[in-house]
């Protein structure tokens, strides 16, 4: 897509990123190279260029240097948002940030210090050879973080879930975002984060929503049953009515096998029930 001309890239603080409202109907429409003043149509654009890029990143078209850390989430941000807004695409916002009436972001001195932690919990979990729950407790901790840093102008949510994507690729188990609401993913978002005066996050406040989006990255290999001929089912079919797998069937009426001493009933010379039939 070719840039408007002399697009400036500045980006000192939250107002260099948007439109004068004068231009867009008095609406908040953020600076782009396609010049685009209103907010819908500049969504659609904005979905479908960072959905291509994301997918191009996940098939390895776009090469990502993964270090799992603020340098990689960086990549991650800038080729999804660059076309669009490269004056703050991949770069550290430089101002405070806060949605709504909530609890402001990280201050922009903060930002390293939650990724560390993120980085930090990723690289102490042996990820290869993680179990559930412990993967499950990991990805907690480490979106509770860099959900806090909140590093990007814009698009903090959708890097940190190709990042978490990413993390899952080293593991036996992905993530499937589309079983959790997103409205859940957002107040849980939201609870994980720290509370007021304090700066530790709160990772168990995700622990629900990681165990429902978790998954086997290989399915285990069902037990596959050989299909048997009419003849021979019917000869099963006959030795089952003929000899019975029941204690007392095999016994004496009203009589029990006597046990072998491993638990297993004895069905006479040479035969035990540890032969695949009724397991």
């Amino acid at each position: 897509m070719p840039r408007a001309r002399r697009f400036d890239a500045a980006y000192p603080d939250f107002q260099s990123t948007q439109y004068p409202i004068t231009e867009t109907g008095g609406k908040h429409v953020m600076r782009n190279t396609a010049g685009i003043r209103d907010s819908d149509h500049l969504q659609r654009l904005e979905n479908s260029l960072s959905g291509a890029a994301r997918v191009d990143i996940l098939r390895g078209t776009i090469p990502i240097d993964k270090t799992f850390d603020l340098a990689h989430a960086k990549q991650l941000h800038a080729a999804m948002f660059s076309e669009l807004y490269p004056n703050w695409a991949g770069k550290v916002r430089p101002f405070g940030m806060q949605k709504g009436g909530g609890q402001p972001f990280a201050q922009p001195n903060q930002i390293e210090h939650y990724w560390r932690n993120a980085t930090g919990a990723i690289r102490s979990a042996d990820l290869p050879a993680i179990g559930r729950d412990d993967f499950v407790s990991t990805l907690a901790t480490v979106y509770a973080n860099i959900n806090q840093a909140h590093f990007g102008r814009e698009g903090n949510g959708r890097t940190g879930k190709l990042f978490l994507d990413q993390v899952a690729e080293q593991s036996p188990f992905k993530l499937d975002h589309r079983l959790i609401d997103k409205a859940v993913w957002n107040e849980q978002s939201e609870r994980s984060r720290p509370q007021g005066g304090y700066l530790a996050v709160r990772p168990a406040e995700l622990m629900a929503v990681f165990d429902k989006i978790t998954l086997d990255r290989v399915p285990p290999t069902p037990v596959q049953t050989l299909p048997l001929s009419p003849e021979l089912q019917r000869i099963i079919d006959v030795n089952k009515r003929n000899f019975p797998t029941s204690a007392t069937a095999i016994g004496r009426p009203g009589e029990a096998s006597p046990a072998d001493g491993r638990g297993y009933q004895v069905r006479g010379q040479g035969h035990s029930n540890d032969q695949g039939y009724g397991r």
